[in-house]
């Protein structure tokens, strides 16, 4: 199913996502879902296929980035192509949020890492 994902999306998902994938699936984190991958329809949110595609045909993402979560307040945390990092984006604001997708779930629950 990942890589079903990831030729639908023509995108390679980092290493330690694709991991989280095959063990969870799909996730959230104090309410806020992780996007991922829980059947092969790809046809609803939180599916990280139809939610990045919804993503990207309403300009919130281009299609060099992937779309890990999005919360109430319109942050997108977001893998860039070839690249490990997590980053943050607020509008026009972009930044690295953490190192590795590990790191943004140690994060995401303890506040820092």
């Amino acid at each position: 199913m990942i890589r079903k994902a990831e030729e639908k999306l023509e995108f390679t998902f980092p290493k330690e996502y694709k991991l989280w994938l095959k063990n969870y699936g799909w996730g959230e984190i104090y309410g806020e879902d992780i996007f991922g991958l829980y059947n092969e329809e790809f046809n609803s949110y939180p599916n990280v296929v139809f939610t990045n595609l919804k993503m990207w045909q309403e300009n919130f993402i281009s299609g060099n980035e992937l779309a890990v979560q999005m919360n109430d307040f319109t942050e997108i945390y977001f893998f860039e192509k070839d690249k490990e990092q997590v980053f943050i984006k607020f509008g026009d604001v972009k930044e690295l949020y953490a190192d590795s997708f590990f790191h943004f779930i140690v994060k995401k629950t303890c506040g820092t890492f």
